[in-house]
């Protein structure tokens, strides 16, 4: 079984938009972190382990910088923190979706 994360066309255009007015580019590397460790987990939840400390090593850039780009995500309601004293974070299920292929 493959996991796809689905992105419609009004979130990429949304995505395109943000990158140029809300400076979202350099939240972006983290943004595909989340969609990256969402394609690994088999179930329908969007329920993501994002710890800063783990997300700064996996992408070479710092906890303060990974931090700055989750509070940039969750200003543009991208992800959701489930639990204010966790690291754990939803992708916005309005935005994005999964796909499943079986073959």
């Amino acid at each position: 079984m493959t996991i796809y994360i689905d992105i419609p066309k009004s979130t990429i255009i949304q995505v395109l938009k943000d990158l140029k007015e809300k400076e979202l580019s350099g939240a972006l590397n983290t943004l595909w972190w989340f969609f990256n460790e969402a394609s690994k987990i088999p179930s329908d939840s969007l329920l993501i382990k994002g710890d800063p400390e783990v997300i700064a090593e996996d992408l070479g850039l710092s906890k303060v910088i990974v931090y700055k780009h989750i509070k940039k995500l969750k200003e543009l309601n991208y992800i959701k923190q489930e639990d204010s004293k966790r690291h754990v974070y939803v992708l916005n299920s309005a935005m994005f979706s999964r796909r499943y292929f079986f073959g």
